[in-house]
């Protein structure tokens, strides 16, 4: 009997670890077309996601907040980055940095796109992090 309580016990703490670790990642949802700005204008921009997602909150009120290891869909189109600026960490300028666990997903590789446009690498993921990338393309990066 006290083989089967501890049993039950381990696993409904186990359910319930599970439970927390599931609850604790979101899904924020770029805005098709939307330029590579920050501003709050009613739109979620791909970095104004990525930020939320790496901050763990609504940094930007635009999108939704980031909660653990987010996941950001892109709709179809060519999300083209337009802040220069290099050696800056939180992807406020230059490459889109990652700095928490995320998965980018895209509505297909042919019509999905990050442009870099040469201005700095497209993403720069940190040690400690971890990003996968589903069904788009990222290209135009630059790095000295």
């Amino acid at each position: 009997m006290r083989r089967i309580v501890s049993m039950l016990a381990l696993t409904a703490g186990l359910a319930s670890v599970l439970a927390v670790h599931a609850a604790s990642a979101a899904t924020l949802q770029v805005a098709a077309g939307a330029p590579d700005v920050l501003a709050t204008d009613g739109t979620c921009a791909l970095r104004e996601a990525i930020i939320n997602a790496n901050d763990d909150a609504a940094t930007w009120p635009d999108c939704a907040a980031g909660s653990g290891a987010d996941t950001i869909n892109l709709p179809a189109g060519t999300y083209v980055l337009a802040i220069p600026g290099a050696d800056e960490n939180a992807a406020a300028t230059g490459d889109l940095d990652v700095t928490d666990d995320l998965t980018l997903v895209g509505a297909g590789a042919e019509t999905t796109i990050i442009d870099a446009d040469g201005i700095d690498r497209a993403l720069y993921v940190y040690s400690g992090a971890a990003l996968s990338v589903d069904s788009l393309t990222v290209t135009g990066g630059a790095a000295d």
